[in-house]
């Protein structure tokens, strides 16, 4: 699985939603709701199979009798598994048996918000962990740099994506940077 192709595409998927707004305000969130389920969309896709559950932010409902509700993340894959109750006439139960990929998306711009939600990935057990935000119109090195040393110590490996801020997806010019967190720095994701 490439996270690199599955970022481009579910951005590409967002751009071409039919999303409107009131207000410019509205039209971002509509775009930024477009984004979740794209990614959750194409992560469901990349991994397919019955024994996988993609929980989202945005996505109602559950598979193999997992609610949506069970989420801790914007986005999180799990691998599913089945037991069965210990009473006499045994009820077959799903559960979360490893979780794949933590994902976090904050398009505020905010460094703060940014830390807070690395920090939940830091205390997930994912193989995977992607914080997802907005390019910046400046400071972006400083930002990047400043999430360093969360990420060195968040276990599993840490991916960062940068992309358009919703409010500027009209402008189509910013590019999408997709990083992994590797050797104490940020590495371009192949």
């Amino acid at each position: 699985m490439n996270i690199r192709h599955i970022i481009h595409y579910s951005y590409n998927d967002a751009l071409a939603a039919l999303v409107m707004g009131t207000s410019p305000r509205a039209l971002a969130r509509a775009r930024e709701r477009a984004f979740f389920k794209a990614l959750a969309a194409q992560l469901q896709a990349a991994f397919g199979g019955d024994d996988i559950g993609v929980f989202s932010a945005y996505r109602r409902g559950g598979r193999n009798g997992l609610e949506a509700e069970y989420r801790l993340y914007d986005i999180q894959v799990c691998r599913i598994e089945t037991g069965a109750t210990a009473d006499k006439k045994k009820e077959p139960f799903h559960y979360i048996a490893a979780s794949l990929w933590q994902i976090e998306i904050d398009f505020s711009r905010d460094l703060r918000r940014a830390l807070a939600a690395l920090n939940r990935l830091i205390g997930g057990a994912a193989e995977n962990k992607l914080i997802v935000a907005a390019q910046l119109q400046s400071g972006r090195d400083a930002f990047i740099h400043t999430l360093k040393a969360p990420a060195a110590v968040c276990g599993g490996k840490v991916w960062l994506a940068l992309i358009p801020h919703p409010e500027h997806w009209d402008d189509n010019t910013d590019s999408l940077d997709v990083w992994q967190f590797a050797r104490g720095d940020w590495q371009t994701a192949a």
